[in-house]
């Protein structure tokens, strides 16, 4: 009987750790899972943001080429088929970046992280090449 007893109480004693621990694992869970939503939230905020603004970037240098072209076309015939050939070139960087931009979905944070510094060089080198291009130009 006594034994009985201990293995009872042994028992009850290992079922209520049990019980506690996985009740503090559900706790740390229902925690972690709040966490990642937030992040995941974070970073889908500031992934809309960062479109809205390369989208901007993207619209300006649209309207820069388009302001270009009607200034070229006073210009000597051979003057404006250069300018015309470097213009198209421009035009299509900067409409494979719009096409990038638009087609991109980020599986995770990472992965969105690594597309913003590629892409955000591509759109500066793209917006170097606009300026030179517009200076060198007006030279």
């Amino acid at each position: 009987m006594k034994n009985l007893k201990k293995v009872i109480t042994i028992s009850f004693m290992v079922i209520g750790v049990m019980l506690i621990g996985c009740f503090e694992n559900s706790e740390k869970s229902k925690q972690e899972t709040k966490d990642n939503i937030k992040e995941n939230e974070d970073y889908k905020l500031e992934m809309d943001e960062y479109r809205f603004r390369i989208t901007e970037q993207i619209t300006t240098n649209e309207n820069s080429i388009i302001a270009f072209r009607s200034r070229i076309a006073n210009q000597k015939k051979e003057a404006r088929a250069d300018y015309e050939k470097k213009i198209n070139e421009l035009n299509n960087k900067n409409t494979d970046l719009k096409m990038r931009l638009d087609a991109f979905n980020a599986e995770n944070k990472e992965s969105w992280e690594l597309f913003k510094v590629e892409f955000g060089r591509d759109m500066d080198e793209l917006g170097n090449a606009l300026h030179d291009f517009t200076i060198n130009s007006q030279k």
